[in-house]
């Protein structure tokens, strides 16, 4: 949500000192409030600069960690700040156990049917006869061992405008309940994982919302308004080449998941390649080629892992896993019998060669083979071409990738570029079968949507 065309004026304190505040487009400056002008230090609170406003309203500027000490002025530029339309007596927002996101990229993500238009009555009565429908879809997730749940719908509201009255139902609604109040710092997880999820929907980066609203059940039904500082205009693709939520209802769970629980320990996706905005996907870059790769290599992991969690040990990822491990671990016992020997090597040599051990896989290309393999029916549908021709394009992919992974300078051509472009959709194949959709459905989002994109 942008910042308000209004210019917002405040107070927050220092110790017993109240201090003036003035934000303009996110730039904020405090002004000493005492006749002495004695010196102000204004110490944040978990992230925070909690105030009120003139109108009234409970505000809290995010900071970082650092306190603010000055003399007269104090000058500082926020990214966003949120504004709660009700008086706190404490001038500070507690938190939040509700979070809605709305309009925005999520306009484009969902079939809005909250209103069915009778046109026959209608005309009968002469007047807009319509009736309100439930088109919500709605679940429940895990996240941090606590389980949310999430409601997304479209509504309907009525304006008047130079044409005339109107009843508008084109705004969708992400609401997420949260099972205990979260953080006020939370918003910002929350806002980022959604993003994250809507990126992967849209293929573009440049997503957003049209208002970000939080609620506290604790306090009051009174909503807080989420304000970032947002510059950057979002994805103005249509409808049709995105993949809605209906598209993937019965994977939603398992995608909101893996997007929330995922962090540096725990990498459950990457999508890193998702171009920037509509101007830059139609590009193809060097590190467009690299993040690909490595998503793929995350696929096969994760996949190889699926398939032990759920005892498929028979399929082609699982039977070539096993085999490298018989090689490893017969290579390990070798090296144990040499350190019993005669003339045993020196204990950093063994850790050099044990470690050296610890990063054995197959060979990259044999990998992609493999997940081609898995989703060979859908990668055709992405590439338009028959295995063979993808056999010798992906042999020419793998040079084109090392030669740039180690330095050396590279030019595109019409097989590397094509073969990264599937590539790209390969990894949403992967991806979707690991949040839970058959592979009917896969071939179909690659059929109807996904090739439009990459």
């Amino acid at each position: 949500m942008n910042n308000p065309k209004e210019q917002i004026t405040g107070i927050t304190k220092s110790g017993d000192s109240n201090v003036n505040f003035v934000i303009n487009d996110f730039h904020i400056t405090f002004m000493n409030n005492t006749l002495n002008h004695k010196a102000i230090r204004i110490v944040p609170d978990e992230g925070f600069i909690h105030g009120r406003t003139h109108s009234k309203y409970t505000i809290a500027i995010k900071c970082g960690p650092e306190s603010l000490d000055f003399v007269e002025q104090a000058h500082y530029n926020s990214f966003s700040y949120i504004v709660k339309s009700s008086y706190c007596p404490v001038h500070k927002i507690e938190g939040f156990d509700k979070i809605v996101f709305t309009g925005g990229t999520l306009n484009l993500l969902f079939n809005n049917k909250s209103v069915s238009f009778n046109n026959e009555l209608s005309d009968i009565n002469k007047q807009l006869v319509y009736d309100v429908c439930n088109d919500a879809i709605e679940f429940d997730f895990i996240y941090n061992n606590d389980n949310y749940n999430v409601n997304i719908s479209s509504y309907y509201s009525f304006g008047d405008g130079v044409n005339g009255a109107f009843l508008d139902n084109s705004k969708v609604a992400l609401t997420i309940t949260c099972p205990k109040n979260c953080k006020l710092l939370d918003v910002y997880t929350f806002r980022l994982n959604i993003i994250k999820i809507i990126s992967i929907m849209t293929y573009r980066k440049n997503v957003g919302f049209d208002e970000i609203t939080i609620y506290n059940s604790h306090e009051d039904d009174h909503p807080a308004y989420v304000y970032i500082n947002e510059k950057e205009q979002y994805t103005a693709k249509r409808i049709q080449t995105n993949i809605k939520f209906s598209d993937i209802k019965e994977g939603l769970p398992a995608l909101f998941e893996k997007v929330f629980n995922s962090n540096e320990n725990n990498t459950q996706y990457l999508f890193e390649f998702i171009p920037e905005n509509d101007y830059k996907a139609r590009f193809v870059n060097y590190n467009m080629v690299r993040c690909i790769a490595s998503a793929l290599e995350l696929e096969h992991e994760l996949l190889n892992k699926k398939d032990k969690d759920d005892g498929k040990e028979k399929t082609l990822v699982a039977k070539n896993n096993e085999q490298l491990k018989l090689l490893v671990d017969k290579i390990k016992n070798e090296i144990e019998n040499s350190k019993k020997g005669v003339n045993p090597l020196s204990d950093k040599t063994y850790s050099y060669i044990n470690g050296n051990i610890g990063t054995w896989s197959y060979p990259f290309v044999e990998k992609l083979h493999n997940l081609i393999e898995r989703h060979k029916e859908a990668f055709c549908i992405l590439y338009q071409c028959d295995i063979n021709t993808i056999n010798d394009n992906i042999e020419l992919y793998k040079k084109f990738r090392n030669k740039i992974t180690h330095g050396g300078i590279e030019v595109f051509d019409e097989k590397v570029v094509k073969t990264t472009q599937a590539l790209a959709g390969l990894v949403y194949c992967c991806f979707f079968e690991r949040i839970g959709l058959d592979e009917q459905r896969i071939k179909s989002l690659c059929e109807d949507i996904i090739i439009k994109n990459v």
